[in-house]
């Protein structure tokens, strides 16, 4: 809910991390919970997003990515739309019809249970750092879940572990690792396996995805899920440009990809149990 926001960085970032999802086969979120059940070419894609998400914060990428992120003509025309919330009686009945599209049949809502339960984990992740860590000598930040820049913190808290102090963000990754481990031996059935072309390069696609996720997540101020569910949550209009943003260029990207036979075959959804 930030006042100075660059909606131009925001929907570029966006559309970086859109593409490099694709590529990677997944965002930061997925590929943690793919690492936890085993799969070592997902351990490359978080380094890779870690490295890069951390080096365009606070490193060697930052230089260039101020020009963009903090240009002075940019957030003066992103001034003209304040990022305010969006009016709630709007966005309900819009999400009524969504699920009403999406789960035409009373039995399908059993589907959703999942969704609601993610949910309830945002709004408890605020409750944690606003309510029960506030402080008036140290407070902790007002964060919920993300996974891009904490990825990198998890990193620099693994380099530095006795200088370093275990942050909420930081614990959040090693719980879902945690938890996606316990899981993956009772929930074999729904395991995070894809089949992709020969001639595709797992390895570098990873490489390449996670760099792009990376660079992209920051300059969004967040991902799929900082963004799409953490930020959607207050209802600033920058989260739902940024989460639009990532669909779009999620979407054309898959469009090319299918077309040159490079889309891992990972999901197949079944509407009618």
């Amino acid at each position: 809910m930030q006042a100075d926001v660059n909606y131009f960085s925001i929907l570029l970032g966006g559309a970086l991390f859109g593409v490099g999802m694709m590529i990677a086969d997944g965002c930061s979120s997925r590929h943690l919970v793919k690492f936890a059940q085993g799969d070592l070419y997902s351990l490359v894609t978080i380094v890779f997003i870690a490295v890069f998400g951390y080096i365009s914060a606070k490193g060697i990428l930052s230089i260039g990515l101020e020009p963009i992120m903090k240009n002075e003509f940019l957030l003066q025309l992103s001034a003209w739309f304040p990022n305010q919330a969006l009016p709630i009686y709007v966005i309900v009945p819009f999400l009524l019809v969504a699920l009403w599209i999406a789960v035409p049949r009373f039995k399908s809502l059993v589907s959703c249970i999942d969704g609601i339960l993610v949910g309830l984990l945002i709004a408890l992740a605020w409750y944690v750092t606003g309510v029960v860590g506030f402080d008036d000598f140290e407070p902790l930040p007002l964060e919920a879940l993300s996974f891009v820049y904490p990825s990198g913190k998890t990193l620099e808290y693994l380099m530095f572990f006795s200088g370093s102090t275990l942050s909420f963000s930081v614990s959040v990754v090693f719980g879902i690792v945690l938890g996606a481990f316990v899981m993956s031996f009772f929930n074999k059935k729904y395991r995070f396996g894809c089949v992709i072309s020969q001639k595709n390069n797992k390895l570098k696609n990873g490489i390449f995805g996670g760099m792009m996720m990376g660079i992209g997540g920051i300059m969004a101020i967040g991902c799929t899920i900082g963004q799409g569910l953490s930020g959607v949550s207050t209802l600033a209009f920058a989260s739902f440009l940024a989460i639009t943003s990532i669909m779009i260029s999620a979407y054309f990207t898959a469009k090319y990809m299918d077309k040159r036979d490079a889309l891992p075959n990972c999901f197949n959804f079944d509407w009618s149990i």
